[in-house]
């Protein structure tokens, strides 16, 4: 009995324990560690909705022993194709040192991995968190989470075969840097939204096909409501840089939208939604489900740079009234599924086509025509079925370990040709990695609470991201060739 309740014990530790990183994966806005190498002080991030605290908390002794299960100290049940751990390791640093495997150091802690030993297609890496590896010789690769770079904490001097990656799943709204080429181009591997970088997290918001398709929560006529109006907008994060906010108080002029978040609010969300945990929610999903459209605007505008914002409603059944991704047409389930903002003159004109939709039952069934029909988009088919990581799938592996395994993957192929040829293959990222264009202010006036030159900071902030990126790559260089 006594074993059974420690085991209890460690399953709610457990669970609470990936439920607090899958939070830091969707909502981590701001990691400032401390540094005194370099100072760019507008490479602070504003934040968005949900932030957690500027300094990483210490573990308890209890979470050391759920961390040390995750990197083979603790024996448990391993799943190769979920974790790439093959066997129990019981130090993995020593194993590594013997086995000469490749050091992967993830720089700014994001995994929790005091050091475990995966096996990946070419080889296996050591990948761990200890930083007192750095100078190793077996070290070939620094790995930084994109939101919690920071310019004063850095792995120099930077040797000739050190190596940098980087996993970002967000917007340059977090870091201004990631505009730049000057920048990006600092890393070797890359895991973004993009479909060019080299581990593409495009489709990161999808949990699958079948969701996608699922009936409508609601049918026209419930959605009809009198209580509701016609159209939600929910957002919290407000005056980011797509402007989205100027260009919803001006459609909100000309149509009923029911505004729930923090921006433009004129309506309560149900108290049972207000939680970040719901944020992909069932409930959250049949809640939006009772509306004919949906505001899907995001927080910047890059291709393929697409949200739960859009996903969410076309999963829901309400049609999605979206503005983001240029490219977006590459990803939709067909050609009549989302309406597009940028199709309309002026928000006006907006506003008098989902009116007419809204009365026209024959009319708004159209754009749930990919429900009944099927996905005729081959691409998005495509990268859904060959994606070989999962999106709140247990069973699949994380897109972190399948990235974790491109780097070290590459590491064991340049390991074999500089001893087969005497050379390797150089990867470098550019701009089709990351890149987005200069943000935008609609000319419509401002949302209340927010002023013009609010508005402007984005603008700002992007062009004086341009010079900190290239001083901040000289000061690198500098620094690597003078040691």
């Amino acid at each position: 009995m006594f074993l059974k309740k420690i085991c209890s014990l460690l399953f709610c530790v457990v669970f609470v324990y990936v439920c607090g990183q899958l939070l830091l994966l969707w909502y981590a806005e701001d990691v400032d560690d401390d540094g005194t190498s370099l100072d760019f002080h507008r490479g602070t991030v504003i934040k968005e909705e949900w932030t957690h605290s500027d300094e990483i908390p210490a573990r308890s002794d209890m979470m050391q022993q759920i961390e040390n299960m995750g990197n083979g100290n603790v024996e448990y049940g391993f799943d190769f194709d979920v974790d790439r751990i093959e066997h129990q390791v019981k130090d993995p640093v020593k194993y590594a040192y013997e086995n000469e495997l490749p050091i992967i150091l993830w720089w700014t802690p994001f995994t929790g991995d005091g050091g475990s030993v995966k096996k990946c297609t070419e080889g296996s890496c050591l990948f761990t968190q200890d930083r007192s590896l750095f100078g190793h010789k077996l070290n070939q690769v620094m790995v930084f989470y994109g939101t919690s770079f920071n310019a004063s904490d850095l792995p120099l001097p930077r040797k000739a075969d050190h190596e940098w990656a980087v996993l970002h799943e967000e917007s340059p709204k977090n870091l201004a840097l990631f505009y730049h080429e000057d920048f990006i181009s600092l890393f070797n591997h890359t895991a973004t939204f993009k479909q060019e970088s080299d581990y593409p997290l495009t489709t990161q918001y999808v949990n699958s096909i079948e969701e996608l398709l699922k009936s409508p929560v609601s049918s026209f006529s419930e959605k009809s409501n009198p209580s509701l109006a016609s159209t939600i907008y929910l957002q919290s994060g407000c005056n980011p840089p797509s402007d989205r906010d100027s260009y919803v108080n001006e459609l909100m002029k000309h149509i009923k939208v029911d505004s729930l978040g923090a921006c433009l609010k004129n309506k309560e969300l149900p108290e049972h939604l207000k939680s970040p945990l719901t944020m992909h929610d069932d409930q959250l999903r049949e809640f939006v489900g009772k509306y004919k459209f949906a505001l899907t605007f995001e927080n910047a505008v890059c291709d393929d740079y697409i949200t739960e914002k859009l996903w969410r409603p076309l999963a829901a059944g309400t049609i999605p009234v979206y503005k983001g991704a240029p490219n977006i047409k590459d990803w939709l389930p067909d050609n009549r599924s989302v309406i597009l903002v940028d199709d309309f003159r002026h928000p006006r004109d907006l506003a008098n086509y989902l009116n007419h939709l809204a009365n026209d039952e024959d009319a708004y069934n159209k754009y749930l025509v990919f429900k009944s029909t099927g996905i005729k988009n081959g691409k998005l088919l495509t990268s859904l079925r060959q994606r070989e990581w999962g999106v709140n799938n247990l069973n699949k592996m994380s897109f972190i370990t399948g990235f974790e395994c491109v780097i070290c993957d590459r590491v064991h192929k340049n390991r074999k040709m500089l001893k087969e040829k005497g050379e390797k293959q150089q990867f470098v990222a550019n701009s089709k990695h990351y890149g987005c264009p200069k943000p935008k202010v609609y000319e419509f006036e401002s949302a209340p609470g927010t002023e013009a030159w609010e508005r402007e900071t984005w603008q700002f902030e992007y062009d004086e991201a341009r010079t900190q990126a290239r001083e901040l790559r000289e000061f690198i260089f500098k620094m690597s060739h003078n040691n």
